[in-house]
């Protein structure tokens, strides 16, 4: 069981890298992914295998056993992640929020590694689910508001048809 968990991150990320590759040909480059992408992926599992190094905790193992099929399996979703900020002051008001988080991040990654490396990547792996589920939300709202009745339709009751 253990060395087919192992191989999951493996080829799920063949896989990953396949579509992005064909992706990337098709339709060029996006400022966001479609899956989890692989690096970031290699990184939440080995910041799993650091926090528990420093904590050794039974909980971090069994959440790393779950955390490698979920991982392998967002890697070849349809879920969309953030990708790097470009590293410009002129990138508009999203790319400034984008390094400002990145910024904070490598500060306490400094002062708190294991914990922070591990955090920061978990957030990441739940962003990509978390904004599916805003979408899914917020386009069943769109589909209720749509599908609401139009007040300014006044409806009529059909006229009697005269008698012969």
């Amino acid at each position: 069981m253990g060395l087919l968990l192992s191989f999951l991150p493996l080829l799920f990320s063949t896989i990953r890298l396949a579509r992005y590759n064909v992706l990337a040909l098709n339709e060029g480059h996006k400022p966001d992914y479609v899956g989890l992408p692989a690096p970031a992926a290699a990184t939440i599992l080995a910041s799993l295998v650091v926090l528990h190094s420093h904590i050794n905790s039974a909980i971090l193992l069994r959440l790393m056993i779950v955390m490698t099929p979920l991982v392998s399996l967002a890697m070849v979703s349809h879920l969309h992640y953030e990708g790097i900020p470009r590293f410009s002051i002129k990138g508009g008001l999203v790319n400034s929020i984008k390094l400002f988080m990145m910024l904070i991040a490598l500060i306490c990654v400094f002062i708190w590694p294991e914990l922070t490396y591990c955090t920061f990547m978990l957030t990441y792996f739940a962003s990509g689910p978390i904004k599916f589920l805003m979408q899914l939300i917020s386009g069943a709202e769109e589909s209720i508001d749509a599908s609401g009745l139009d007040e300014s339709i006044v409806l009529e009751p059909p006229a009697e048809e005269p008698a012969v």
